[in-house]
């Protein structure tokens, strides 16, 4: 079981599960031109179990949905490995007034002038619960859509695989209630600007900014292989109204390999403890005015010769993109509004999103 930050406007409930999407009412996420390969999102969810006994969640039967400008509901399909027991259903056992945290991560690619979506539901950060399906979208564009997730337990027994006990458990479902999220909004939209590494949203810009794009490494053998070097985001204002903007733990990394995979990050603890946001951490943008947010990032040697980049992050943790050899790459952040900020202050102004800016190319070399 895991804690997030709950989003109680993205929440539902039915006979005692609740279920939200803990992230901004507004995701938005930068689709390069065709001859990219592809890109990917990261969306956080939480399931608690409010009955007095434990709730077999399976992983498999939380689908996402879109909602295209026209109304019509764009359902997927899952594609699944067909000798998996029909009976069998995989998943974690959520205790009494626990929270499961999982996440649906989703990879988008051009087909035919299309965007094919292939997404599946992972666990905190370990491999899929059940590796052996995905859901699968082909028929989404550039543009303005909704998004929610539904679940809707079994209706007859089952056999139910509890990965965290790794016990086979018959089941008779208690939950016949369809529990469907309230809709997110969502856009795809082109990236644009000289370099193409810009999106607007609502007349607010978001830039991927690399100062350095030759990273050096060092023959040195010493845990440090690099001096440290910054991945920038500027947010520019472009509204008639000013803005308020957050740079304590809104800033989540992402990079990309030369065949156009993202790489698995690993999270962990920062020395700082779980401090808060304080008001300097607050910046109001004025129309016409921008504000920039830096995060530090260097490279570590392994034992086996090869790099883990490490980028600290602007709270309480850093990220870790290990396994790396010498190349080029790609790295963009997200800027991820608090969903609840603390109340310093007016926040009538504060801007509510989560933004994936473009990715950014650098080359990572020897000294």
């Amino acid at each position: 079981m895991t804690s997030f930050e709950s989003n109680s406007s993205n929440t539902c409930e039915a006979d005692g599960i609740q279920m939200e999407i803990s992230e901004p009412n507004l995701i938005v996420l930068s689709i390069p031109d065709q001859t990219d390969t592809n890109t990917c999102l990261q969306i956080d969810i939480g399931i608690t179990n409010k009955t007095p006994t434990l709730f077999p969640f399976v992983y498999e039967l939380l689908t996402p949905e879109f909602l295209s400008r026209d109304g019509q509901v764009l359902h997927p399909q899952k594609l699944m490995n067909t000798q998996i027991t029909p009976s069998r259903y995989n998943g974690m056992g959520i205790p009494y007034q626990m929270t499961l945290g999982c996440y649906l991560i989703a990879k988008f690619s051009w087909q035919n002038s299309l965007l094919q979506v292939q997404a599946t539901i992972l666990h905190s950060s370990k491999p899929p619960i059940n590796p052996n399906y995905f859901w699968f979208f082909e028929a989404l564009q550039l543009g303005v859509y909704k998004l929610r997730f539904t679940y809707l337990s079994p209706q007859e027994e089952f056999l139910f695989f509890d990965a965290h006990t790794g016990e086979i458990t018959p089941i008779q479902a208690s939950v016949t209630s369809l529990l469907a999220t309230p809709w997110v909004n969502f856009q795809l939209v082109e990236p644009m600007g000289s370099n193409n590494n810009q999106v607007q949203v609502n007349n607010v810009c978001f830039e991927t900014v690399v100062p350095e794009q030759i990273w050096t490494i060092s023959h040195s053998q010493l845990s440090d292989a690099s001096s440290s070097v910054q991945i920038g985001l500027r947010i520019t204002n472009n509204t008639s109204t000013s803005q308020c903007f957050c740079s304590f733990t809104t800033l989540i990394p992402a990079l990309m390999g030369a065949d156009g995979c993202i790489l698995g990050q690993n999270l962990g603890a920062g020395s700082t403890g779980w401090v808060g946001a304080r008001e300097s951490d607050y910046h109001l943008v004025e129309p016409g005015k921008s504000v920039m947010f830096f995060v530090n990032a260097h490279f570590e040697r392994q034992m086996n010769g090869l790099l883990n980049l490490i980028v600290r992050g602007t709270g309480r943790g850093y990220w870790s993109f290990n396994g790396l050899k010498l190349g080029t790459y790609q790295v963009r952040l997200t800027y991820r509004s608090l969903t609840n900020p603390l109340d310093i202050g007016s926040f009538e102004d504060f801007w509510r999103g989560m933004v994936h800016t473009p990715f950014v190319k650098f080359c990572l070399v020897q000294a």
